[in-house]
């Protein structure tokens, strides 16, 4: 969310472009950059946790994939 809400502030980014960067719909970009969620240290933690362990499965897979 904080990724969608930075590349929000440069003048080249619009809703439409923050939607397909982020493959997510328009209305859900709408509701980051409306939104005024800050996570809590405990739960920013947990999301990095589990955002790096995400991360090592995609390229697991993707070595996984590779070597066929």
């Amino acid at each position: 969310m904080e990724k969608i809400r930075r590349c929000a502030l440069q003048p080249d980014y619009n809703i439409t472009k923050l939607s397909q960067e982020f493959k997510i719909s328009g209305e859900a970009v709408r509701r980051i950059l409306k939104s005024n969620y800050q996570p809590t240290p405990e739960d920013a933690k947990r999301q990095e946790k589990n955002r790096y362990k995400a991360m090592g499965e995609r390229q697991r897979a993707f070595r996984t994939l590779g070597r066929k």
